[in-house]
């Protein structure tokens, strides 16, 4: 979905917009906004992954930290697995709404790609120092060009 979207679904679905607890205890519904014209949760911007590497777990979030070992963001291993919104986690959550047609919000939707999620401040960081040499330090791949490491992943 993008931005532009989440008011029709707001209008127009049964299915209300999840929610997450707030620090006070509260719950609230996630905040939607948009960065170069991609849709931002909760400050958290979502990248799509063309490929992962073989020995990754289905379905897991992996931390992903820069040669530093400060935390860059989230590897979110969602492709092919059915997400239902009753049963899902926040990170999974904002994978399912930057993929879904806003038609189909609310219902179980097996996913076509995971996706990296990073708070949005650090996108622009991410394309310059990071998203290219994925393959390389993290085991993933933001485009379908894998080259010659491409039998590697799946």
């Amino acid at each position: 979905m993008t931005f532009d979207d989440i008011p029709w679904v707001r209008d127009n679905k049964d299915t209300p917009l999840k929610t997450r607890t707030s620090d006070e205890g509260d719950e609230v519904e996630f905040d939607y906004g948009q960065i170069d014209g991609n849709l931002l949760i909760d400050g958290n911007i979502c990248i799509p992954v063309e490929a992962t590497h073989n020995s990754f777990s289905e379905n897991a979030e992996i931390e992903i930290n820069d040669p530093s070992g400060s935390r860059i963001g989230t590897l979110c291993l969602t492709e092919g697995y059915e997400l239902d919104l009753g049963s899902i986690s926040d990170r999974f959550y904002m994978s399912y709404v930057t993929e879904i047609p806003r038609d189909l919000y609310g219902e179980p939707y097996r996913m076509l790609k995971s996706y990296v999620i990073l708070d949005g401040s650090l996108y622009s960081d991410y394309l310059n120092k990071y998203m290219r040499t994925a393959p390389l330090w993290g085991g993933f791949v933001h485009s379908s060009s894998t080259g010659a490491i491409g039998s590697s992943y799946k």
